[in-house]
């Protein structure tokens, strides 16, 4: 299983990761990614292969974002698409998001 990492650097930005209680229960979502703050949250009581896919959508918002990537902002299905298919090719190759 590829492990979620404290932090992930996206363009000039160094993203950090945070875990937040009752996150699904609060907000309805595992995760989400914070614009102003630049931090990425997910949920501590998924399970290890649903943070990480969640982290992977999250990476996706945090691109749509940053790099201003307009086509993505009007169709969030296509950010649920990339980032299943981030999740899958990075745990099916065997890679690892962690700085070595």
């Amino acid at each position: 299983m590829t492990a979620v990492p404290d932090f992930v650097k996206i363009g000039a930005y160094t993203i950090p990761v945070i875990y937040t209680k009752n996150l699904l229960s609060d907000s309805g979502a595992w995760g989400q990614y914070n614009p102003r703050l630049k931090q990425i949250e997910l949920d501590p009581d998924a399970c290890d292969e649903q943070q990480f896919g969640t982290f992977c959508h999250e990476v996706i918002e945090a691109w749509k974002e940053i790099f201003a990537i307009m086509p993505l902002a009007e169709n969030h299905e296509a950010i649920i698409t990339l980032g299943e298919c981030l999740h899958m090719y990075l745990r099916d190759n065997g890679m690892k998001v962690l700085p070595e």
